[in-house]
């Protein structure tokens, strides 16, 4: 498993650590893979080829390369052993136990780390219920109510464990006896909200807390984005209870949309801007329900993409594109021209100028701008959050028209 863990730490992408495991048996092989075997990899595969065999994956850059000459398993043995220790299990992306939902998207994780034990999603429903921290009673209310109402029916509940609708969703299912999944943003060792403690072992007892970081990673912002596509990616489908239009849950579900999964969301009251980001989604094309019954007639009805990435019929289904072009074909949303970042910070609009122009990843960002990583990290999450820019399954990012 150690290999497992340093594979995922030396920043190797799913396309990436497939197409070496296949070539050298297994993450021990790619460890032990001399200067001479990955010189053959290359000379297989060729630049520009796709090493991973799908259109538009990355090849053995000398980036990968020079990730791959760090043979320093120090802290991927501390991982094990920690995790050992604390009765967490380790799964790779090969591990039968690593869902099939989650397995699918192009960007899976290739290690996660579970307390609990993982329910059998792929052998039944799964439903991300998402939302804002800073919930109203309403919001609140109906968002335990639908959830409860879903887990008496066999659901299993995926959230992320925060504040507001996170718990109330989480605790609305727990009520049921059914088990539930919290996708966290941190380590095991390091869960966000101090006050959710006692939750998070309530829902190791009945499910599981998972998470993509390895123990003693802090939360961190960026972090909390990058998971919501393991939420999304573990549900079939996705319900926002209630939101503002610049929140975590709507990137959520963007995500949804992007991996092919139904997107659902709550009415709130006209005007509301705590529910701005549920009208929105509404007009865009999620599917409007107030309870439980309507969500689970939906993702029982057959489905298909419309216009402007918009549901038709009673639910949705897509295929994941690998091809950029495709993919921002199949996916545009009804974004309207007014969410042009003017109002943004100078370094945004450079970003979102710069995305106007060609699509690109951080370091070609970087590159291309002349700032440093960790100054564009913080101008991507918030274009993020803002729904101006969104992430291809290669890793660039384009805006989001």
């Amino acid at each position: 498993m150690e290999h497992w863990i340093w594979l995922s730490q030396i920043g190797m992408t799913k396309h990436m650590a497939s197409v070496l495991v296949k070539v050298f048996g297994s993450p021990a092989g790619v460890y032990q893979a001399s200067e001479a075997e990955l010189d053959a990899v290359e000379a297989r595969f060729g630049p520009g080829s796709g090493a991973a065999g799908v259109r538009g994956a990355e090849t053995l850059t000398e980036r990968n390369r020079q990730r791959l000459r760090c043979k320093d398993l120090t802290e991927a043995r501390r991982v094990v052993e920690v995790c050992r220790r604390s009765g967490w299990e380790i799964l790779s992306i090969l591990d039968p136990r690593y869902p099939q939902k989650l397995r699918k998207i192009s960007d899976a994780p290739l290690v996660l780390y579970v307390w609990g034990k993982m329910p059998a999603v792929d052998a039944g429903r799964s439903v991300g219920v998402v939302g804002t921290r800073n919930a109203s009673p309403y919001g609140l209310t109906h968002t335990r109510r639908i959830s409860r109402e879903l887990a008496e029916q066999g659901t299993v509940i995926v959230s992320g464990g925060a504040l507001g609708v996170d718990t109330a969703a989480l605790e609305g299912a727990l009520e049921t006896g059914a088990p539930v999944i919290a996708v966290v943003a941190g380590g095991l060792d390091r869960l966000y909200p101090a006050q959710n403690q006692s939750l998070f072992a309530r829902i190791a007892r009945q499910g599981c807390v998972v998470s993509q970081y390895t123990p003693g990673t802090s939360c961190l912002r960026h972090q909390f984005l990058a998971r919501n596509r393991i939420i999304s990616a573990l549900s079939d489908g996705t319900l926002v209870t209630e939101c503002p239009l610049r929140s975590g849950a709507m990137s959520t579900a963007r995500h949804a949309r992007s991996q092919g999964r139904q997107v659902f969301a709550l009415p709130g009251p006209v005007g509301d801007g705590s529910f701005a980001g549920c009208h929105d989604l509404i007009r865009s094309g999620a599917i409007l329900v107030e309870n439980a019954g309507q969500l689970l007639e939906a993702l029982a009805a057959p489905a298909r993409w419309g216009k402007a990435g918009a549901q038709e019929g009673a639910g949705k289904i897509c295929v994941d594109k690998h091809s950029s072009r495709d993919y921002i074909d199949t996916h545009k949303e009804t974004w309207t021209p007014d969410r042009a970042p003017e109002a943004g910070t100078e370094l945004q609009r450079r970003v979102f100028g710069e995305l106007e122009t060609a699509p690109g990843n951080l370091q070609e960002l970087s590159r291309r701008l002349g700032e440093p990583d960790s100054r564009l990290l913080e101008a991507v999450t918030e274009l993020q959050l803002l729904g101006r820019i969104a992430p291809w399954p290669d890793g660039r990012y384009h805006v989001n028209y």
